[in-house]
């Protein structure tokens, strides 16, 4: 019995399966062999990794860990296509932050970045441009890293399985530093106990952290030779059925449908700004500011579910008629126009209940991440306009845009923008969210201590009591450093003394 759905013409009395939607050849041999100096760069990398760990990460020995490891991507030409070094050129740009900044909101987007420019150093280093990556593009290329990442070891089995040829074969450098190891470890405690300086610097582990620290190593190393192996791969080939769930006409009339909605949506918040705070009440028994706060996040969702919608459609109408291209363009351009426009709602409407309770870091990161989707769609206007039609360069132009977005927020340093906001806020309406400024990191500790002459003396007291809490930080070491911890240190020393013993009685 043969299937009507899906099936296919092939050979008498068989039925051909239906194509998958995407079909990925994933080639693990490598053009590049490994060689004893990538074996080498991936201890040290490993070696590396363990003391930014045992660092802290937030530290110079974290920022410095993702540049080493772009650096040896570079340094043995394994990226040495334009593309693979544009990439890598940008991992110091997030890399650095981690020894200049202490806000837990924007650590792990700096990590998520500088890990995210090597693995695609490493990925472009055997074929593609950066302006040709497509979402199906990077889901590809992520996959193809997760296979030569399970398969790093194997990259690195031949080096180290040689024995006859002594110039790739680094079985005696191993022998030789285990035979000196004993001898290294008893003069390193003589030079650590000879000198501070050198001491600092210079860890030694206990037996009982063995264990941990081989882990690292073994974790760091690993990683540093799946990139390697990456960067030394096959170009990857991915092949696309080309099947469509819906036609153009029904692409088109869906596009219809979203405009008039949003139209709709659009033109009634008009109404609404026009009839200010007494229609609100009047019509929802809401508050302003209760208004403003209960729909940021649902318009933000409707506008990344329009950016999935407009992307899927375009992929379907692209095969269509000369009028059902014309009809998507115009409606996909109206669309984009109200999407920027609900988008501007959204940040108006946290303006405003910013304005009634004062700024957050969740409130700043709400409002970044609006103004991104709105540069995004502007982007999308004009990649449908017609603007480079040679580069599909949207993808990295929208994730060029957020990285720019968190460039920027790293420089102004948001938790003391929002220490500095609510202080100036709170000379305007006397409200004042102690609580609130003392639990965010030591980047905002500077503008605190700055602030707190402008203060209430209730809120200087709830302040120094936190600031002072923690003033005596133990030390950490040179490849701890933080630039935001060591100014938040300075900060602390200049208040918290008998110069402030007496605020609390307004003397």
């Amino acid at each position: 019995m043969t299937s009507l759905i899906g099936s296919g013409s092939g050979p008498a009395g068989t039925v051909t399966p239906p194509p998958p939607a995407l079909a990925l050849a994933i080639d693990l041999d490598v053009d590049r062999p490994a060689d004893a100096r990538i074996v080498v760069l991936c201890v040290a990398i490993g070696l590396a990794a363990d003391l930014a760990v045992r660092s802290g990460v937030v530290g110079l020995a974290g920022a410095l860990l993702p540049i080493a490891a772009a650096a040896a991507l570079w340094a043995t030409r394994a990226a040495h296509r334009r593309s693979a070094m544009v990439a890598l050129a940008g991992v110091p740009l997030f890399a650095i932050w981690l020894m200049a900044r202490r806000s837990e909101w924007l650590l792990p987007l700096d990590l998520l970045a500088a890990a995210s420019l090597l693995w695609m150093g490493a990925s472009l280093a055997r074929g593609g441009h950066v302006l040709d990556q497509t979402v199906s593009g990077l889901v590809t290329r992520a996959v193809e890293a997760f296979a030569h990442g399970v398969a790093a070891p194997a990259f690195l089995a031949p080096v180290l399985r040689a024995r006859h040829s002594s110039r790739s074969s680094i079985a005696p450098v191993v022998r030789g530093l285990l035979l000196v190891a004993p001898f290294l470890v008893l003069v390193t405690v003589l030079l650590r106990s000879a000198d501070a300086v050198f001491a600092e610097l210079v860890e030694i582990p206990m037996p009982a952290d063995l264990a941990g620290h081989a882990i690292l190593v073994l974790v760091g190393a690993w990683t540093m030779a799946g990139l390697f192996r990456l960067a030394s791969a096959r170009p990857l080939e991915v092949q696309s059925s080309g099947r469509r769930l819906l036609g153009p006409t029904e692409a088109v009339s869906a596009l219809a449908a979203l405009v008039v909605l949003y139209g709709a949506f659009v033109l009634i918040q008009v109404v609404v700004l026009a009839g200010g705070e007494a229609h609100v009440l009047q019509t929802t028994g809401l508050t302003f500011a209760e208004y403003a706060r209960s729909g940021f996040f649902q318009l933000l969702a409707v506008a990344a579910l329009t950016l999935v919608l407009l992307s899927a459609l375009r992929a379907v109408v692209r095969d269509g008629s000369a009028f059902q291209r014309s009809a998507f363009f115009w409606l996909a351009q109206a669309a984009i126009v109200l999407t920027v426009a609900i988008v501007a709602v959204a940040v108006r409407r946290l303006h405003l209940y910013e304005r009634s309770y004062g700024l957050t870091m969740l409130r700043l990161a709400s409002t970044a991440f609006a103004l991104w989707i709105g540069a995004v769609f502007l982007l999308l206007g004009a990649k449908y306009a017609g603007l480079r039609r040679d580069r599909e360069w949207f993808v990295p132009a929208a994730l060029l845009a957020a990285g720019a977005v968190l460039l920027i927020l790293n420089v102004v340093n948001p938790e003391a923008l929002v220490v500095r906001r609510n202080v100036a806020n709170f000379e305007q309406t006397g409200r004042f969210d102690a609580s609130y400024a003392t639990k965010l990191s030591d980047d905002a500790v500077p503008a605190l201590v700055a602030a707190l002459p402008r203060l209430a003396p209730q809120d200087q007291n709830t302040v120094l009591a936190s600031v002072c809490r923690d003033e005596k930080q133990a030390e950490r070491g040179l490849w701890a450093f933080n630039a935001a911890r060591a100014a938040a240190e300075e900060a602390r020393s200049s208040v918290c003394g008998a110069r402030y013993v007496t605020i609390s009685t307004g003397r």
